[in-house]
């Protein structure tokens, strides 16, 4: 079975440390991306099975679409 994958936008180090130790325990596997979400890096998140977004990325209903 393939392990379930999720984009990090918006990424910080400290958030990095925190979850690739999460990823140790459950087996997820975590991409990050320094760049926010937004229309013109949603395409970055093809093929994941999930996105993390924060605060600051642009979650309006084009990248949602997208």
């Amino acid at each position: 079975m393939k392990s379930p994958s999720i984009a990090f936008f918006d990424s910080k180090d400290y958030e990095i440390a925190f979850f690739d130790k999460e990823a140790v325990k459950t087996g997820i596997k975590f991409s990050y991306f320094k760049d926010h979400l937004d229309s013109n890096t949603v395409t970055m998140s093809k093929g994941f099975d999930g996105i993390c977004a924060f605060v600051n990325d642009d979650l309006s209903r084009k990248v949602i679409k997208s």
